[in-house]
């Protein structure tokens, strides 16, 4: 009897002990994923537009401070034209030998390494060495941009970002036309409907495209355009308005330097909540700055604007 009750006791005890390892283990990896959470939750991920002009693939990219996000607030690189914090801006990201991943089409296609940076007209500025396979770096060239990120909060697998099949640019070029004459643009102007820039992408990742476009349309018989963003949702086989930004200058300066010509720069996912952000940039006088629209409660809505140059 005595020898049934040690060894019940002992098997007891086993039990005990193995509970007690399992419950610790699990609070210690618990706290583990809530510190980790909580260091990528305070880190903050600077934003940058990859541009490239030359003809013959990018080896190196301009690399433009687009924001910072951080805790879910977004803040201008620029700081208010304060010079000093834009110094400690760029002595804190753009030093040279700073990696940042190259991204495009809400996908990681390479990275950048940061070559040098320079202070400009109420601007920050920088090149990158670009190491991409020869896909990606053909992808980014004029009017057609990418982004770059010091870290990824999350990317897709695969590149989602291509020109539109005819119904769906037909599509989109009903709902241009509508929301022109919305705002007053006769038949005459309407005839004369510019496409920029269209592009078809998946911000949510449902395999279901998102077109997102640049329009213009004459003000009557003068040079001066009225310009339209839009941000189009699939409904059903056609599409409808998740977003649209009109823009109208009537006056010379507008002619000259295409205020309020917007368009796509690319898209990401900034928070990791399996939203993209979409990013864009837009001309005003003399100067150009960009802009961030976020999916809220089911509706597009502008969350920043800021970076870029105006002298």
């Amino acid at each position: 009897m005595k020898i049934q009750k040690i060894v019940k006791s002992s098997r007891a005890g086993l039990v005990l002990l193995m509970l007690g390892t399992f419950v610790c283990l699990l609070l210690f990896s618990t706290d583990r994923g809530r510190a980790l959470a909580r260091t990528q939750g305070e880190r903050a991920m600077v934003v940058l537009a990859v541009s490239n002009d030359s003809p013959s693939g990018m080896a190196e990219a301009q690399l433009d401070p687009v924001v910072i996000v951080e805790q879910g607030r977004f803040t201008d690189p620029r700081m208010n034209d304060d010079e000093q914090a834009q110094n400690r801006f760029v002595q804190k990201y753009l030093q040279a030998g700073a990696k940042y991943y190259l991204t495009f089409g809400g996908a990681s296609v390479g990275t950048i390494a940061i070559k040098s940076s320079n202070r400009g007209c109420n601007a920050i500025n920088a090149i990158g060495s670009v190491q991409a396979d020869a896909a990606a770096r053909g992808r980014i060239h004029g009017q057609i941009k990418g982004l770059a990120v010091n870290y990824i909060a999350r990317a897709s697998a695969n590149v989602t970002r291509r020109t539109p099949t005819p119904a769906e640019r037909t599509a989109a070029i009903n709902i241009a036309k509508t929301t022109f004459q919305q705002h007053g643009a006769v038949a005459e102007s309407l005839a004369k409907l510019d496409v920029i820039n269209l592009t078809a992408i998946d911000a949510d990742g449902d395999g279901r495209s998102e077109l997102v476009g640049s329009f213009s349309v004459p003000f009557r018989t003068t040079g001066i355009k009225r310009y339209l963003f839009l941000i189009l949702e699939p409904e059903g086989a056609n599409f409808k308005t998740g977003l649209a930004n009109y823009q109208f200058y009537n006056n010379q300066e507008t002619e000259t330097y295409e205020s309020g010509k917007e368009l796509l720069v690319d898209y990401l996912d900034m928070n990791g909540d399996g939203m993209a952000e979409i990013v864009s940039i837009m001309n005003g006088y003399d100067a150009y700055g960009y802009n961030i629209y976020q999916k809220k409660n089911g509706q597009w809505k502008s969350v920043y604007s800021g970076g870029g140059d105006a002298c």
